[in-house]
Order: structure tokens, then C-alpha cells, then sequence
């Protein structure tokens, strides 16, 4: 893709992006097109909701969590995909998959550029598939990294409907059990910024086909990742991912389990599920990376 890149001097107001995710349609063509720019800010990690939102994934590790700049990029990212150039309506994409890379601990006062771009585009047996690359750089270094991989269909999707389910690991061990309350969606949106309507309540994800308000599956990444950081699985410098199979539905009960056989600090696999582990919402791997 072209890597022309555009210089914001301060992050684009949400509430505008917002409204224009909400109205944008998408537009038929059989060859679509993304925007061929890369959006840059320069910005410190820490904000008025970084602790707020520490106390909600359960953060308790060293530096911001992997999962924040993510967070802070939210208008860059919402920005591409609200621009005339991006083809595909914002409501009503579906994020498959998310891979995380960090380099070294990011702390809260590190002036970073941080930079968005859309790539990757190619044709999905449900529509169309593409990745949204959000990078951090410290005096010009790469020290984080995530490609968020979105679907855009074009088929019609049940609500929940994912990839099926990949067969069971041997030897899963469950690590924590958690209990999340109706009103998590709301709150979890009030520190990320991410007020898409399928996670605030019943009157308004049933909008988009969901009878109950759905976690942000961010939340349940970061969760995660905490939880992994927090048991001593995780250190600073590490590679992971995450398949997003099902929804998990506002109040309920998720178990995250690790493969037994494998799971150490360099490596090993989760999964989160629910129905007492019956039913697999999602999936995901970890590795140390060694400088």
C-alpha cells in the first residue's frame, strides 16, 4: 500500500466518528478498495481513564497494559474507517481475529508516535476481510504492535455466528472463573471510548440482532492478557493473538482455561469459555520474545 502518512496534531473527536460509523453504508463494487494513507499522532499513553481502566481488566502488571494503545488509537482507527475511501459500512463489521506484539514496557509518560493504517485486503467466504495495523514508536523504535483483522460481510450473519469451533486442547486447566455484571459493556465503553451499540444494553444491541447486550471483545483480550501477566505466564516483552468465535452475553459467567501441556512463561495456549466450559468463545496463543 501506499505509506503516505497524514499528521494529526490532536486525536479526532469520537462523538463525530461515532455518528458517522452509525450512518456510513457500505458501497457495492466487486474489486473494493481501502484508504491508502497512514494516520499519525504524537501522544503520551496516560489520560484522565488509564487507572479506571487498569482497575477494570484486572491490570496489575508492569507499564500501561499491552491492550491500552489499542484503546488510544480507537480515533485513529475509526477515522479510516469512516473516511469516503473505505468502502465497507462500520457498524456491522465483525473483529475475527487480534495479534499483539510489544517490544519492551510501555510507560505511562513515554512520548510515543503512534500511526494506524488499513492493508491486507483480500475476499473472505463470508465478504470481505481485512487488517488494521496500529504501530508505537519511541524515538523513531518500534516498541508495540497490533493488526486487529476485521470481516465486512456480505452474506447475511446470524448474531453470534463465528468460525467453528476448533477441537478441544488436551489437558486444559482452568486458571480463573469470572462473573460479569450487565452493566460491564457500559462501563468498559466509558474508559475505552468504544460506545458501539451492541455492548450498552438490551434496547440497542437488539438493533443489531443481539437479544442481550455482548461484552467488547477487548475486554475479554485484556482480561486475559492480565490474567496471564498476573500468574506469572506473561513478562514484558511477548508476542500474542486471539481468534474471536462467540459473543459472551451481558450478565454471564466466562472460565479461562490454558493448555496444560504446554503453558510457561514462554509460551502455551488459552481459551475462554462458558456454559460451565461447554462452549468456546475464543481462543488464543503467547510466546516470549527475547531481545
Amino acid at each position: 500500500m501506499n505509506n503516505g502518512i497524514r499528521e494529526l496534531r490532536q486525536p479526532p473527536a469520537l462523538l463525530p466518528l461515532f455518528v458517522k460509523a452509525v450512518a456510513k453504508r457500505s458501497r457495492a463494487m466487486s474489486e473494493p478498495a481501502l484508504p491508502q494513507h497512514r494516520l499519525a499522532l504524537t501522544m503520551r499513553p496516560i489520560t484522565a481513564k488509564l487507572k479506571a481502566y487498569h482497575r477494570l481488566v484486572g491490570w496489575q502488571g508492569e507499564g500501561i497494559h499491552p491492550c491500552w494503545l489499542q484503546v488510544r488509537a480507537l480515533p485513529l482507527q475509526l477515522s479510516l474507517l469512516t473516511d469516503k475511501c473505505c468502502p465497507f459500512a462500520v457498524m456491522g463489521l465483525m473483529h475475527m481475529k487480534n495479534r499483539i506484539q510489544q517490544y519492551q514496557p510501555v510507560r505511562e509518560n513515554m512520548a510515543l508516535e503512534l500511526s494506524c493504517s488499513l492493508d491486507a485486503l483480500k475476499k473472505h467466504r463470508m465478504g470481505w476481510q481485512f487488517e488494521i495495523l496500529t504501530q508505537a514508536r519511541h524515538h523513531k523504535k518500534l516498541v508495540w504492535e497490533s493488526v486487529a483483522t476485521s470481516l465486512a460481510p456480505t452474506v447475511k450473519v446470524q448474531a453470534g455466528q463465528r468460525q467453528r469451533q476448533a477441537p478441544e486442547p488436551p489437558e486444559v486447566q482452568a486458571l480463573e472463573c469470572w462473573s460479569l455484571e450487565a452493566d460491564l459493556g457500559r462501563r468498559y465503553a466509558s474508559v475505552s471510548g468504544d460506545y458501539n451499540p451492541i455492548h450498552l444494553h438490551p434496547l440497542t444491541s437488539s438493533m443489531f440482532g443481539f437479544p442481550q447486550p455482548i461484552i467488547h471483545g477487548m475486554w475479554s483480550y485484556a482480561r486475559i492478557l492480565s490474567a496471564l501477566t498476573e500468574h506469572g505466564y506473561i513478562d514484558t516483552d511477548f508476542s500474542s493473538s486471539v481468534t474471536f468465535k462467540r459473543p459472551l452475553v451481558l450478565p454471564g459467567d466466562a472460565e479461562l482455561y490454558l493448555n496444560g501441556e504446554e503453558a510457561s512463561v514462554n509460551q502455551g495456549r488459552f481459551e475462554l469459555r462458558a456454559e460451565s466450559g461447554h462452549k468456546v468463545l475464543l481462543n488464543g496463543d503467547w510466546q516470549a520474545l527475547r531481545r
